[in-house]
């Protein structure tokens, strides 16, 4: 009997590898500070590489949204990780990061369409309003990237 191949979900096998990359570089997380943002970036964006599909489903390239509470600034050090780190592209697609606030889960989705986001940066201040960005992430089917 032959084998089924089985369809992984787009990202979410390059996601968890690089989560899984993250967490072991991390070591004991109660030890030690959140990564740098470079770090971060970096396993991030490997993690695009390994989806075949996207150059496919996302051939104007990657623009990731860099989350902030309250003020830009909070998202410019991650932002402008990922735009360094992804100067060269992934894949062949340029990469871009943009910051957008979290205000309320309508405005966050008016955003991301206008914007035409494909990923989103969940940074560790934000942990309190996850649930409901992950609705949105969900919503939309974008994979939303975090340190922790």
């Amino acid at each position: 009997m032959p084998r089924r191949k089985m369809q992984p979900r787009w990202l979410i096998r390059p996601l968890t590898l690089a989560l899984c990359a993250l967490a072991l570089s991390l070591g004991d997380l109660s030890a030690q500070k959140q990564s740098p943002p470079h770090e971060q970036a970096r396993v991030l964006l490997q993690a695009f590489s390994f989806d075949r599909a996207l150059p496919n489903r996302d051939s104007d390239g990657i623009v990731i949204a860099v989350l902030y509470a309250n003020d830009t600034s909070e998202a410019d050090a991650m932002r402008l990780a990922f735009e360094e780190l992804g100067a060269n592209g992934v894949q062949g697609l340029p990469v871009t990061a943009i910051a957008i606030g979290f205000q309320n889960i309508s405005a966050l989705i008016e955003e991301f369409e206008a914007e035409g986001v494909t990923a989103v940066y969940v940074p560790e201040n934000l942990a309190p309003a996850l649930s409901s960005i992950q609705q949105v992430t969900r919503a939309l089917g974008l994979p939303s990237l975090g340190s922790g």
